[in-house]
């Protein structure tokens, strides 16, 4: 978890990416680099109370979950890292 003081949201929100160091518990250092793109949309929607869209309602009234949760090609990469097509299934169906 993150936690970003208001000083910094402020900071971030003017930025296209956020750097981040981090501690380990094996005291060596973490890098990751975020991408910020968006985010001051995602806060202002935050902050208005997070109103539902027209394309939230088409999505809630959908009648059934789509039969396989996996795209075509991340079963194509499951399958190429060795695993058998009937863990695939059991993963990618509902």
């Amino acid at each position: 978890m993150v936690m970003i003081k208001d000083s910094e949201l402020a900071e971030t929100l003017q930025t296209t990416r956020l750097r981040l160091q981090i501690l380990t518990l094996v005291r060596s250092v973490a890098t990751e680099v975020l991408d910020t793109t968006g985010i001051q949309t995602a806060v202002d929607h935050i902050r208005s109370g997070c109103p539902a869209s027209p394309e939230a309602d088409t999505i809630t009234q959908r009648s059934s979950p789509p039969e396989n949760l996996c795209s075509e090609q991340w079963v194509a990469r499951l399958r190429a890292a060795g695993v058998i097509d009937q863990q695939t299934n059991a993963a990618c169906r509902h």
